[in-house]
């Protein structure tokens, strides 16, 4: 769906679009379910903005821009790299060790997402670079691990749903003056409902 969407080329409006109709059915959900709480400290809504920005600003906004120019399969494999990077920053900010069979296990996923981002050819990435695809699915992904390591403290005091919620407006916020910038170019995709 996201390589369809790529060829219209408006990414923020894309991802603005995706974050307002979640944040709208989440805050139906939390209703519904009984867990819709408005109260949140300064402290939590300077934690959402970096949410919002790394999980949606980076991470969505980045896929959907990626794909212009690289294959959705590559981007599949390199977004399930996610838990790997997720694991690295654990370590390095939280000093979470790890146990050697799964340190293992994230040698071998590493040298596979290198093989996927690589396409197999080491030697051409060493001369040439890294597909600008690729990379730009590489930072992406950095942008996911960080906002998995920075929303832990928030589930001590609020639903998963209203964090969810909350990240998704803040990362429209965000993401706004894009998508507006990008209402011209969007014509086509707009006029186009059944894509």
């Amino acid at each position: 769906m996201g390589r369809v969407l790529a060829q219209y080329e408006v990414p923020s409006l894309i991802v603005f679009s995706r974050l307002v109709l979640a944040f709208l059915f989440l805050i139906a959900f939390a209703r519904w379910r009984g867990e819709l709480k408005w109260a949140i400290t300064k402290n939590q809504i300077a934690l959402f903005f970096l949410l919002g920005f790394s999980g949606f600003c980076v991470h969505n906004y980045l896929l959907f821009k990626a794909l212009e120019y690289t294959e959705a399969s590559t981007g599949a494999v390199i977004n399930g790299a996610i838990p790997l990077i997720v694991v690295m920053l654990d370590y390095v900010f939280f000093r979470r060790t790890v146990r050697a069979l799964a340190l293992f296990g994230i040698m071998v996923g590493i040298v596979g997402t290198a093989v996927v981002v690589t396409h197999g050819d080491w030697a051409f990435v060493l001369s040439k670079g890294l597909g600008f695809g690729e990379f730009l699915f590489l930072v992406a992904i950095c942008g996911w691990a960080v906002y998995t390591i920075a929303a832990r403290p928030l589930f001590a005091t609020v639903s998963p749903i209203m964090i969810t919620a909350y990240t998704c407006l803040t990362g429209a916020i965000l993401l706004s003056p894009a998508a507006l910038s990008t209402l011209p170019a969007a014509g086509q995709l707009i006029s186009d409902w059944p894509t």
